[in-house]
């Protein structure tokens, strides 16, 4: 048999559902504050690199984004890397330094793009 519900115990379930929402809500870390900084292109001759990354525990992976770009803003190079078996996020770290040295050391041989 359905239990029949009074409107005042609805009111009272759904203000307490809201309550309880609140705190929940408020207990969390507070909202990011979106950048408002925008991405402002180098002054030639110079490039800049962007990149970001990201581990993933509980697998034991992590993925990087690099994208590099000259003063006028075009893109000059850009690369997606997945890594396995990575133990840490500092191992992360480690990987998104390394990959950013071979990307400088490729760009200054090919002086077309430095010079």
């Amino acid at each position: 048999m359905k239990e029949k519900y009074t409107l005042v115990d609805l009111v009272t379930f759904v203000e307490g559902y809201c309550l309880e929402l609140s705190m929940l809500q408020s207990s969390m870390d507070p909202p990011m504050k979106k950048h408002l900084n925008r991405w402002k292109p180098p002054k030639d001759p110079i490039l800049k690199v962007n990149f970001d990354a990201s581990f993933c525990k509980n697998t034991n992976k992590s993925s990087t984004g690099v994208v590099i770009r000259n003063g006028k803003g075009l893109v000059m190079g850009t690369c997606i890397v997945l890594d396995v078996n990575v133990p840490t996020p500092f191992a992360t770290e480690a990987l998104v330094s390394f990959l950013n040295v071979i990307y400088w050391v490729v760009f200054s041989l090919r002086t077309d793009f430095v010079r």
